[in-house]
């Protein structure tokens, strides 16, 4: 799913107050940070 959003208010939106610790997860879960993800499924 592709949002606008920014990453902050994304995190938020799922009750995570860091979203540095989200990018880090998000990484972990995903393969790429939420940016190159967002770039990549943008093509």
């Amino acid at each position: 799913m592709l949002t606008n959003l920014k990453i902050k208010d994304i995190a938020a939106e799922l009750g995570i107050a860091d979203h540095y610790y989200f990018s880090r997860l998000f990484t972990k879960v995903m393969g790429a940070s939420p940016n190159h993800y967002r770039k990549r499924e943008k093509r």
